[in-house]
Parts: C-alpha cells; structure tokens; sequence
C-alpha cells in the first residue's frame, strides 16, 4: 500500500525553489534578484543562468527555479502592497525565506519596487477583448485607363468590449492582411509561451 502523497503549497513550492540562496554571498543573491526582474522584463536568459550555476556549483535547472521563484515572491510583494524593506522581510520570513537572504532580497525589492510594480501593472492590465470581426472582400477589376488590373481590398468590422462595445472599421490591401496575419501568429505564439504562461498565473 503506498502512502498518501505530500502536497506543497504554492509558497512551500516558492521556498523550495529558492533554498540555493541559503549558501549565497549577499551580493550573489542581488545578482539573483536582478535576473529575476530580467525575467519579469523580457523573460529567461539561458546564458547568465548557465553562467550564474558554473559560478555557484548548481545546475542550470536550479538556477531557472530559484529566479523564477525569486521573480514570485517580488510579485507577491507588490500584490500585497510591501512599501518597506521590514514590510518584505517580514513576508520572507513568514513563508520561511533564510534570514540572511530574506535581508538582501528586501533591500532589492525596496530598491527596484517602481520597476517591479510596472512588470506587473503591464502584465496585468485589462485590455479591450474580442467580440466579433465581419469582412467582406472588394475587386477592382478594371480602371478606365488599364483593363484586366485586379486589386483586392478587404473591408473590416472589429467589434471589441472593455466597459462598453465599440466597433472599428478598416480598409486594407493584400498585403497588409498578410503581414497583419502573421503579427497575430506571432502575438498567439508569445502568449502561449512557458515564460507568459508561468508569469501571468501569478499576476492574476
């Protein structure tokens, strides 16, 4: 008969991740600070976290886990409207965060908290969400001065929601639907990446 397993809350998950700081030079753990509100920014840096495990005797792994971590309890921060550096460091050592790199994220947080609160203002922030979209697709076909000259132009209706449903009408050519096609494919693929995913769930 197996026994029952464990389940981890998120902060014990957030602690556990973050441990590695334990054995951390002060100035070590701010650099790890500083890749997590990179992270925040502009997502993941493979290369400073392989550098960061060489220099440390981690595994790269480790390393992505204690920034991602690093990066929610800064969130956390900032949800919970910390303003002070004994504000902050009384939430480390509530969810068990060790003293002495409890003091150095702290200090950061306090630090680098305007740059931290607009990571999250901007991944948080409500914007207008899809309702409808009605085209219809126009031909020129001829023109008095050239024949047989075929110009496709698509005419759009977006219908968009935030406190109220507002529509917008556009006319564009061929080649601006494709190169419209292909920023959406591209802003569908960002939003589905682990990076958006991961952070978003904590924003929220």
């Amino acid at each position: 008969m197996s026994g029952k397993k464990e389940v981890k809350t998120v902060m014990e998950k957030i602690v556990e991740d973050v441990a590695i700081l334990e054995k951390l030079e002060t100035d070590q753990v701010t650099q790890f600070s500083e890749l997590a509100l990179n992270f925040l920014q502009t997502g993941a840096n493979k290369k400073m976290y392989k550098s960061a495990a060489k220099h440390i005797g981690a595994s790269v792994e480790e390393v992505g886990r204690c920034i991602m971590g690093i990066s929610k309890l800064l969130i956390n921060g900032i949800r919970r409207k910390l303003v002070s550096r004994m504000s902050f460091g009384a939430f480390m050592d509530k969810v068990g965060v060790p003293e002495t790199a409890a003091a150095a994220l702290a200090a950061f947080f306090v630090k680098n908290r305007e740059a931290i609160f607009l990571c999250v203002s901007q991944l948080s922030m409500q914007l207008p969400r899809f309702q409808n979209l009605d085209w219809r697709l126009d031909i020129e076909v001829s023109r008095r001065m050239a024949h047989n000259v075929f110009q496709p132009n698509f005419m759009f209706k977006l219908d968009t929601i935030d406190s109220q449903q507002k529509s917008q009408y556009m006319q564009v050519d061929m080649k601006t639907v494709k190169f419209l096609r292909e920023q959406l494919k591209a802003a569908l693929q960002e939003s589905d990446s682990v990076h958006q995913k991961r952070v978003t769930k904590y924003v929220r």
